[in-house]
């Protein structure tokens, strides 16, 4: 558990260092023609209530497309990619949705993932942040359980090498 906990904090300095270092001259969301999520960002992921055995900080990588697609990982090497879709509800303002598969030991699918979120740029136009809901399904469709949270995202950028 104290390896996860290191390993988390390490990415997620990463990610801060990185989106410091990247030499963007603007904020992403410095003006409101430019507000997208397009691009590829490093999510620190908090749980409001972990269940057993899940932390309740991880990082997860996320990739908006222009036309709204939008990839993800949750973590968990027993999880598809999630793949969903994202939308502008307002100034800076944003809505996504996302569906993947868990697969048990056996590489069957056990159950799938629907996540909800809504994120805002921060007001240094440099980050993102927002609430999140998680529901599990089971083959029938019936939510068997549900997760709540919050994203922060930071957009990874391209560096220059040294």
């Amino acid at each position: 558990m104290q390896k996860r906990i290191l390993l988390l904090l390490v990415a997620t300095a990463v990610a801060v260092l990185a989106l410091l270092a990247s030499g963007q001259s603007r904020p992403l969301a410095a003006s409101e023609e430019r507000q997208t999520l397009e691009g590829s960002w490093a999510v620190v992921i908090t749980l409001d209530s972990p269940p057993p055995g899940v932390p309740e900080r991880f990082l997860n990588l996320a990739t908006f497309m222009p036309d709204g697609g939008f990839i993800s990982t949750s973590g968990s090497i027993s999880d598809s990619l999630a793949h969903g879709s994202w939308v502008r509800t307002g100034n800076r303002q944003f809505a996504v949705t996302c569906l993947g598969l868990s697969y048990g030991a056996d590489g069957a699918t056990e159950y799938t993932f629907k996540m909800r979120a809504k994120l805002a740029y921060t007001e240094s136009g440099w980050e993102l942040t927002g609430p999140f809901i998680v529901d599990t399904l089971d083959a029938t469709g019936k939510v068997v359980f549900s997760a709540t949270g919050t994203a922060r995202a930071f957009h990874i950028d391209v560096e220059k090498m040294p």
